[in-house]
């Protein structure tokens, strides 16, 4: 078993199935998920154990790990610029906002 395929999976479900969800549409789910994946590694399978890819990939290996080590540090910055930017409009929100009055309390004083 691939713990990061299991961890893909929760955090999909996570996002997709809400406490209202049905249990038809939570099975279904369920089965497209496991189809996908067993598409994914069947044709995985099937190509990385083609003697020549696999070759070609192995010759490669060092390019292709930069490829998708630069991805994924790309993929991490957006969600950590993402997060600033949102948290910081958060608090131009929160800096902005007049202060509140006591309607109740400036009536009776006035």
């Amino acid at each position: 078993m691939n713990p990061k395929t299991t961890l893909f999976v929760v955090s999909v479900c996570t996002q997709v199935v809400q406490p209202g969800t049905s249990l038809a549409v939570q099975i279904g789910y369920g089965l497209f998920m496991l189809r996908a994946h067993w598409v994914w590694f069947s044709l995985v399978t099937v190509l990385f154990s083609e003697p020549r890819l696999r070759s070609r990939m192995l010759q490669r290996q060092v390019v292709l790990n930069r490829c998708i080590g630069g991805v994924l540090i790309a993929l991490g910055l957006s969600l950590a610029l993402a997060s600033a930017a949102e948290q910081g409009s958060q608090s131009q929100v929160v800096a902005h906002q007049a202060p509140r009055r006591d309607f109740a309390a400036t009536t009776i004083a006035e």
